[in-house]
């Protein structure tokens, strides 16, 4: 037994200095590799609460060029330049680059190598900027606004369709939006889906004829301001007849019977005209648009009040 006492007594020793040695360098690594935790730290964010870790993926940075997919998500084109836009505003900046020209015009050669195919124009828009335009949001605006400018390159215009959306994420650099427009591809409805297509441009026109967009002014006032609801009676004109280009937009002006009957007559087509420049300003097409003025000759209420004075004093927009 005497003889064994020290062997014994080394092998605890050894043991007991490996144990600490594991507890004082790794502390608590001891499940994984302690020289890999400084790596992993800056991979990872701890919740200071659970102490889980989480690990972060990067937020893929919005493309502001253009970039264009076939259905099939087949690249077309890819450009790093676009049109610019400044804030609040609904027209592109000019010039427009070399590079984003060539890009447009081979978008239109496949368009014409590809007649089952149309374009989607989707403007964007940040919640803190004004719409000033007379589209249901400046997004919306803004794709107008570059489709009448693809329609200056020779597009077919029929085949474009707008859009609008939100983008709080966008941000303007010198009060300039880089390439707030988004392009993508669809097919073409065809048969049925064309069939029920026309059906809903039908019933459009019908709605638009027996609802018109009606604009009041104060007296002797040609000043144009757009409710929520008129702007959208707005875009839905403008889709009407960009897929019925046959047909016309009727802009009629009115007054009430106070003064001189010619003059009124005058005054109300002097009205037609102001909101003419209105709509064009805002990308309607003139081509598309035809003005007249009716003066006091057809009211819509009474003129013995000041109320329906006011109701008479209007310019009425539909669909000829």
């Amino acid at each position: 037994m005497k003889k064994l006492k020290y062997p014994v007594g080394i092998i605890i020793t050894i043991i007991i200095g490996i144990l600490l040695t594991i507890w004082l360098c790794c502390g608590t690594c001891y499940s994984g590799n302690c020289n890999d935790q400084e790596k992993t730290d800056s991979a990872i964010t701890v919740d200071s609460d659970t102490t889980s870790q989480i690990k972060t993926a990067p937020q893929k940075e919005r493309f502001n060029g253009i970039e264009l997919f076939n259905n099939n998500q087949e690249l077309i084109e890819r450009s790093n330049d676009n049109l610019d836009f400044n804030s609040n505003d609904y027209h592109h900046i000019i010039p427009v680059s070399d590079n984003a020209t060539n890009s447009f015009k081979n978008i239109k050669n496949y368009l014409e190598d590809n007649p089952d195919t149309k374009l989607n124009i989707t403007g964007l828009y940040t919640s803190t900027e004004t719409n000033s335009s007379a589209f249901t949001n400046l997004g919306e605006a803004r794709a107008n606004d570059v489709k009448n400018y693809l329609t200056s390159l020779g597009y077919d215009n029929s085949r474009m369709d707008i859009y609008g959306s939100l983008n709080d994420e966008m941000t303007a650099s010198d009060s300039i939006f880089k390439g707030p427009i988004t392009y993508t591809t669809a097919l073409i409805a065809k048969g049925d889906a064309a069939l029920i297509e026309n059906q809903k441009l039908d019933e459009l026109k019908v709605q638009i004829k027996a609802n018109p967009l009606i604009l009041h002014f104060q007296t002797g006032s040609n000043t144009v301001k757009l409710t929520a609801t008129q702007r959208k009676k707005v875009s839905e004109i403008n889709y009407y007849t960009n897929k019925r280009p046959e047909d016309r937009i009727l802009v009629i002006g009115h007054s009430d019977n106070v003064g001189n009957r010619n003059s009124n007559i005058a005054l109300s087509k002097k009205r037609a005209i102001e909101v003419e420049k209105y709509l064009i300003e805002n990308g309607l097409s003139k081509s598309k648009i035809e003005t007249g003025g009716k003066g006091p000759d057809a009211p819509i209420a009474n003129n013995k009040t000041a109320e329906g004075r006011a109701e008479n004093r209007r310019v009425e927009i539909t669909i000829k």
